[in-house]
């Protein structure tokens, strides 16, 4: 009977097969039905957490003061790792490349990816979804991680176009690749949106995006006259009135001015352009303007002016009297609308050959 109470109620001990942890810890127990527990770590609970590799031991009491004990060997527990890393960017410039170092020795793991076997790096020159999955020499997972690499193609498109024939005075800029936050240096280190060519020669130029993907182009460029210096003037830029634009460019080398074009950008009129010299043009609504004039000489030569004006609105007039008998005095009030702006002047006009330039009153004999 004595025996058959022991086997019952003394639980059993066993710690398992050995382990290959894979891990930077790993946790071991025993039943909480013994009396006493001692871990060759020093631990007395029934559960302990391992964090080194070894032989590992646990002896036991069990409540009728019998001693057990077992061992467990473990090995390929892990130090914490380091994060992977990633590349800094995922944007392939065009004719580059893009090297991603996961920063893991070569001796101590393994990697695997879309070049295998590879080594803690390799070069990205194309764009594609990219992964790699890094195991140590005892095939214990490490750590995995996905990128997906886009292609920025600034640097294959941008140009400056064929080689050309302009006037001195004309400039070069990009036909292709211009782009918002594009910076630029140009052969004389200007970092301008365009170059002004004086002389025949070789240009070239070095643009970066925003992606700091680099562009790099030469032009050769023949010199064949001097344009002309395109200049204009208008009159008030009131809504429904008719604008004089008047040309002041000035023709060098000899040369004539003999043709112009203008673009009054006025996108909602059926026709905004004139080849007048001196055109008029009427806005009929109020708003920002872009005029562009494009003067041409007799020796072919060209050159253009951009020039944004404003189209201010009419006050809407109105004025308030009291009815008044003859010989009495008659009070006149404007009741002007100025459209957000100030009334600068007036002149009245009261039907009998009499004016003022104020608010008045008009006397009526």
């Amino acid at each position: 009977m004595e025996k058959y109470i022991k086997n019952k109620y003394t639980p059993s001990l066993n710690l398992g097969n050995d382990i290959s942890a894979c891990d930077s810890t790993i946790n071991l127990s025993v039943s909480n039905g013994f009396a006493s527990i001692n871990w060759s770590n020093g631990s007395t609970s029934p559960t302990t957490t391992i964090n080194q590799n070894g032989i590992i031991y646990v002896d036991v009491t069990s409540v009728f003061n019998e001693s057990f004990s077992d061992t467990i060997s473990i090995i390929n527990i892990q130090p914490p790792l380091p994060a992977l890393v990633l590349p800094n960017n995922n944007i392939l410039c065009s004719n580059a490349d893009i090297t991603w170092n996961t920063l893991l020795p070569n001796n101590l793991f393994t990697f695997t990816g879309q070049t295998t076997p590879m080594i803690h790096y390799f070069l990205i020159i194309q764009p594609g979804q990219y992964y790699v999955t890094v195991t140590d020499t005892n095939g214990c997972f490490i750590n995995s991680d996905t990128i997906n690499i886009n292609q920025d193609n600034f640097p294959s498109t941008t140009s400056l176009g064929p080689d050309t024939s302009l006037c001195a005075g004309n400039s070069i800029s990009l036909l292709n690749g211009s782009q918002t936050g594009v910076s630029y240096l140009w052969n004389d280190n200007s970092t301008n949106t365009s170059l002004l060519i004086n002389s025949s020669g070789q240009y070239w130029i070095t643009a970066t995006n925003s992606n700091n993907c680099i562009a790099k182009d030469t032009i050769n460029v023949t010199v064949v006259g001097q344009a002309p210096i395109a200049g204009f003037q208008n009159t008030n830029t009131c809504e429904n009135t008719n604008i004089s634009f008047t040309d002041t460019s000035i023709a060098q080398g000899g040369a004539t001015i003999t043709n112009w074009f203008w673009n009054f950008g006025d996108t909602t009129a059926t026709n905004d352009t004139s080849i007048a010299s001196q055109p008029n043009y009427t806005y009929t609504d109020t708003g920002s303007y872009t005029i562009n004039l494009t003067v041409t000489t007799n020796a072919g030569c060209k050159q253009n002016l951009t020039k944004n004006i404003y189209i201010y609105p009419k006050p809407i007039v109105d004025f308030i009297n009291i009815i008044a008998c003859q010989n009495d005095t008659a009070f006149f009030s404007e009741a002007i609308n100025p459209l957000g702006y100030a009334i600068t002047n007036y002149q009245w006009s009261f039907g009998d050959g009499a004016a003022s330039a104020s608010c008045p009153y008009k006397f009526y004999r």
